[in-house]
């Protein structure tokens, strides 16, 4: 005979479980109310957002089509959409290839346009210069998030997108050790890098990933699960930064993991330099011999622009670096000045508007977002401008497919 469970054995257990369901629903509903009166910031963490796929091409991941979400921080509202191909754009790709001249910007979350919505991205700015049968856009983010990622998608999808100009959005802060430390690369008979893939990290760029990018529908569940909790559950954001912060605490040494020594003027690891390096290179002979143009954009860290953004950089886990070695940072301006030699070097077209941000900066004007080190409207702006001015100065889009106050500015012939 089966024993039945007593009613008052069941009271003892149904209770205390209901009561911890009640209480942290309780505290889930304060903690969202709390964070959407700004009077708490829970488990703020740049570009944690459920937007990413573990993909089984040469992809480290892929954004999700057809997908929109609402990001909401004490910096910034900002509304992402993706289209049929997986990119931040309003037009669905047809559309987009639609046209006769294609200007296609590459890049990390900068590019992606992370803090700023549409319209408002400096690859979306450069469409006030162009007549309608040219278009620019982006395909940030998912192309990944660093050089050698950018020269496995360009070697991809280059038959189908075809674009005559390449904006390389290149952030040293993080695109420089990312190459090796994160990364698998693969590499055809000729030792160009065809694909690359995430190599066990809990926390790329910024955004949450799985430990492995998964090639099972398991893992691929794992990793939908753990961005759907983040997007859904304030507990679990907090959770996750309350190990973050333990995490940190045990192993001081990573503390200051997150800014390379290559930023305050000293020697880095070659190899991931020279792998950096040579992914520009190789997208660059790869562009010219297809009678295309590549065109590498600096985009400067915010504390070697101005010393207001120090105290944020510096107070972050795994950015914790003395304001000593900030002020050096300030100083030397690396590695865009030993970087911009090597890409002259290689007769590899680049634009660093360091010193342009440096005194828009000193005259008052905000580049990037107070407590995030991404671009913000200004910085966008500006760095668009930059940008088309060198591709007017240079002649590099057909006056045809230019407006008339652009022709002009380019020297075209009226």
């Amino acid at each position: 005979m089966i024993e039945r469970a007593s009613p008052d054995r069941l009271f003892r257990v149904v209770v205390p479980v209901m009561s911890v369901i009640v209480t942290l629903g309780i505290i889930e509903v304060a903690l969202n109310l709390m964070a959407r009166a700004d009077l708490v910031n829970i488990g703020e963490r740049g570009n944690a957002l459920p937007l990413w796929e573990a993909v089984d091409d040469h992809r480290p991941f892929a954004l999700r089509e057809n997908f929109e979400y609402e990001v909401r921080t004490p910096d910034f509202d900002m509304h992402i959409r993706t289209n049929d191909f997986g990119l931040r754009e309003n037009q669905p790709i047809a559309q987009l290839l639609d046209h006769e001249f294609r200007i296609l910007s590459m890049g990390d979350s900068h590019t992606f346009g992370y803090g700023v919505n549409y319209g408002e991205r400096y690859s979306d700015l450069f469409n006030s210069i162009l007549q309608n049968q040219a278009v620019a856009f982006t395909s940030g983010y998912a192309n990944g998030f660093s050089p050698v990622d950018y020269a496995g998608y360009i070697n991809a999808f280059y038959s189908y997108l075809l674009p005559d100009i390449l904006v390389l959005g290149f952030f040293p802060e993080n695109d420089v050790v990312n190459d090796v430390v994160t990364r698998q690369i693969t590499r055809d008979s000729n030792g160009d890098i065809v694909g690359t893939k995430l190599n066990g990290s809990n926390v790329v760029d910024g955004f949450l990933t799985a430990q492995t990018a998964p090639k099972s529908s398991f893992g691929r569940t794992v990793v939908r699960t753990k961005n759907w909790m983040w997007n859904t559950f304030a507990l679990y954001r907090l959770a996750e930064e309350t190990r973050n912060i333990i995490r940190y605490r045990l192993r001081p040494n990573l503390a200051n993991t997150q800014l390379p020594s290559i930023l305050f003027g000293d020697n880095g690891n070659q190899e991931e330099i020279d792998i950096t390096l040579g992914a520009l290179e190789q997208i660059d002979q790869f562009l010219k011999a297809h009678g295309k143009t590549l065109l590498v954009a600096f985009i400067p860290s915010n504390f070697q622009i101005a010393e207001r953004y120090e105290r944020v950089v510096t107070s972050l886990p795994g950015y914790r670096v003395d304001s000593a070695r900030m002020v050096t940072a300030r100083e030397v301006l690396e590695p865009q000045t030993s970087f911009g030699q090597w890409l002259q070097a290689k007769d590899i077209r680049y634009v660093d508007p360091t010193q342009e941000f440096i005194v828009a900066e000193s005259e008052g004007t905000r580049l990037y977002f107070d407590t995030d080190g991404h671009l913000n409207r200004n910085g966008h702006a500006l760095f668009s401008k930059l940008i088309q001015d060198y591709l007017l100065e240079n002649q590099l889009v057909p006056c045809h497919f230019l407006t008339l106050e652009a022709a002009a500015g380019a020297g075209c012939p009226r």
